[in-house]
């Protein structure tokens, strides 16, 4: 972004314009410019978005052709990785889990993740790791400690519903985010709610119910009615959704496809 006066703004494109025209529309992705950080970045040639440009000539030569990327830290380079915590130690968001020198006086910590919850560390060695080790090691450790718990307590049956109690007291409170199709005010509910490090809602009515005790529950919905009338930001590409697709027909599942083709 260079410029921006009124709703006009100036870009500076980082790819192929071949076909581009003054006055065509702009449309937003939504998302922010991001680029990977860590070992390996001093001393690497990028372009504006982060591409390294010597691995770049490699795949295409001198001349960037349109569509072309690379990660801008090599993922199979790799770096002498030192543990800090130990193993059996529980460690939390942002804990420092080793560190990496890259060149004298510069030193790169791994921690881990905000959104995690407390995982405890199974095993620490030092030694040569790649890139893409870490971010796997470190993605296990989000994916395990943080499950997204998303059914109806209602239609539980008494074992299960036995099943995810002991689920919860392994994981602890804090340990898990929850998303909330309806809202009876049940024992299970309750205690899914306030143990949950996130609350996911699937209607405003929800968010509203609880307003009192989780403040910070945040409404998600997808414009899959017809008659939804609530406005939604345009997107590139615009999904037809609806619920319960496990108990439709599937003849009807064909008709529908029939319609979309017929629709274009």
């Amino acid at each position: 972004m260079i410029r921006v006066q009124g709703d006009i703004a100036t870009l500076q494109v980082y790819e192929e314009t071949t076909g581009l025209e003054t006055g065509e529309p702009v449309s937003a992705t939504g998302n922010a410019l991001t680029v990977a950080l860590g070992p390996g970045l001093l001393g690497s040639i990028l372009d504006g978005v982060g591409r390294p440009l010597g691995r770049i000539a490699e795949l295409t030569g001198d001349f960037i052709q349109p569509g072309t990327s690379a990660e801008t830290l090599d993922p199979g380079m790799r770096w002498r990785f030192t543990p800090v915590a130990a193993a059996g130690q529980t460690v939390g968001p942002g804990d420092v889990l080793g560190t990496v020198p890259e060149r004298p006086g510069i030193e790169h910590r791994v921690r881990l993740s905000r959104i995690v919850a407390s995982p405890t560390i199974e095993a620490a060695r030092a030694g040569l790791e790649q890139i893409a080790a870490w971010r796997a090691a470190i993605a296990r450790y989000i994916l395990v400690a943080m499950p997204l718990l998303s059914f109806k307590a209602g239609e539980l049956r008494p074992q299960d519903e036995q099943r995810v109690t002991e689920l919860l007291d392994r994981l602890g409170d804090g340990g898990w985010q929850v998303f909330l199709h309806d809202l009876r005010d049940l024992p299970l509910e309750r205690r899914l709610i306030a143990g949950a490090a996130h609350v996911w809602c699937g209607n405003d009515e929800i968010v509203a119910s609880l307003r009192d005790v989780r403040p910070d529950a945040v409404g998600l919905w997808a414009p899959g009615l017809v008659l939804d009338d609530r406005r939604f930001e345009p997107a590139a590409i615009s999904v037809f959704s609806f619920g319960m697709a496990h108990k439709v027909r599937i003849d009807m599942f064909e008709r529908l496809k029939e319609l979309l083709d017929a629709g274009g």
